[in-house]
């Protein structure tokens, strides 16, 4: 399979980063929030509220807002990122998208708008991104080594003051050593407020914004999908059914899912979720999916069908094992256990008296035969010649 001209386009919603304050702080990673092609937008807020009337962001500007400094005045601090080529190109706005051979290099720029009335000091660095089992993506803290992609990203600066109501430009280089093999590579540019930390409950949050760099080495793609197991736990009347997938293969993958539930003479189709997300080469989703209306006493087949699409298309499928569900009313038959061993115990417990009633009489019958022959003795007749 080989990558169509048209590459699948990305756009990342805003992170907040939470880092825990005082001296066992640990570095934690900043949790994007997922990411699906129907729901993308280009525009995220994130901290305080933007302005009363900001300046309008410019097409394809990831804004995120925080608490400012004290030298941006009292209006709450907002600023954005962008690809400096959005705009200027057909590709979409909002994030990076490069499609290079092995050895390959190329120049281009993180366009930092700020739309408050100060200036504003913006730190950048790039990062790892990988995706969460539960949806979305995560990526990396400042200072974490770069490993994939992200290694092969160089910021030219590290911070960069930007003037009230204005915008800058720092310069990146994107280079991919030779003899990378072909597929998806994905890393980020993060930028956050220089020096701005909002306190909460001895939490300290820093609100980031993350551009997606997805990177693909050209090549022959391989879509792959690999399963786990189906799983269950139960929750009241409903049984949660789950099952994990890992993407095999070396494109970005879009998943959703159906589970097929057979059973009292009928089959119904119940949506794994979450649907929609993409899972980048190597990561793994949980999917899962409620299953209702139990029966007292019977069975349920469980089936699943999961499927990959690329640019719209489907390229994998796969099929975990079928999972056989027994519905057994403990609680009538432990009730009627519990009864019928009473019953048992009762009628040996009677038995046993009745045979210690009878033997009881059969000694009563003898000592009073005994007794009576003590009274009564027996003349033995007498023999006359």
């Amino acid at each position: 399979m080989t990558r169509p001209t048209t590459l699948a386009r990305l756009t990342l919603a805003v992170t907040a980063t939470a880092l825990f304050a005082g001296p066992a702080a640990a570095a934690t990673a900043s949790t994007a929030a997922p990411m699906t092609a129907r729901t993308a937008r280009n525009v995220q807020f994130e901290g305080a509220a933007a302005p009363a009337a900001p300046a309008a962001p410019r097409a394809g500007v990831q804004l995120v807002g925080g608490t400012p400094p004290p030298t941006a005045g009292a209006a709450g601090a907002l600023y954005g990122l962008r690809p400096a080529a959005a705009g200027k190109t057909k590709l979409s706005h909002g994030h990076f998208a490069f499609a290079l051979p092995s050895g390959a290099h190329v120049k281009d720029g993180v366009d930092i708008e700020n739309l408050s009335p100060g200036p504003l000091t913006i730190n950048l660095y790039p990062a790892d991104v990988s995706t969460l089992p539960t949806g979305g993506y995560v990526v990396g803290q400042p200072g974490w080594p770069p490993t994939g992609a992200t290694a092969w990203l160089k910021l030219a600066r590290a911070t960069v003051t930007v003037p009230p109501r204005g915008h800058a430009v720092a310069s990146l280089a994107l280079a991919i050593p030779a003899g990378t093999p072909p597929g998806d590579y994905l890393t980020a540019v993060v930028g956050s407020l220089a020096g701005q930390r909002a306190v909460s409950a001895g939490v300290s949050l820093q609100p980031r914004v993350a551009l997606i760099s997805v990177v693909t080495v050209l090549g022959d793609l391989h879509p792959g999908l690999s399963c786990g197991p189906l799983t269950t736990t139960r929750s009241g009347g409903t049984e949660k059914v789950s099952l994990t997938v890992t993407n095999t293969g070396n494109t970005l993958q879009t998943l959703s899912g159906t589970l097929t539930v057979r059973g009292s003479g009928a089959t119904r189709n119940v949506p794994l979720t979450p649907d929609g997300l993409n899972v980048i080469p190597g990561g793994s989703l949980t999917l899962t999916a409620p299953v209702t209306g139990l029966p007292t006493l019977g069975t349920l087949d469980l089936d699943a069908t999961v499927t990959a699409t690329v640019n719209g298309k489907s390229v994998a499928t796969t099929h975990p094992n079928t999972l056989n569900l027994r519905f057994i009313p403990w609680l009538p038959i432990g009730i009627g256990g519990v009864a019928l061993a009473a019953l048992v115990a009762l009628f040996f417990a009677t038995r046993g008296r009745r045979k210690a009633r009878r033997a009881r009489k059969a000694e009563e019958r003898q000592i009073i035969a005994a007794h009576r022959a003590q009274q009564h003795p027996v003349q033995e007749p007498r023999l006359t010649d």
